[in-house]
């Protein structure tokens, strides 16, 4: 099992049979991934895919309660 974080976001990969998951925490990002790849290679992949899933310096904002269009 492989841990790393991301854009402040601590990520684990780990190997489920034959394949790899990705997980935040208790929430699974992947599962099921890179089935008979090597295990550097599918660790590389799964890093990857987190940084393409999860962008740097996008962020979820919610409506403005303050200002409401009237």
């Amino acid at each position: 099992m492989k841990s790393f974080t991301y854009n402040d976001m601590s990520f684990t990969v780990e190997k489920v049979g034959n394949a790899w998951d990705i997980k935040n925490g208790n929430a699974v990002v992947a599962a099921g991934l890179f089935a008979g790849v090597a295990d550097a290679d599918a660790e590389a992949k799964c890093v990857a895919l987190v940084k393409t899933i999860f962008p740097v310096g996008v962020r979820v904002v919610g409506p403005d309660t303050v200002h409401p269009i009237t």
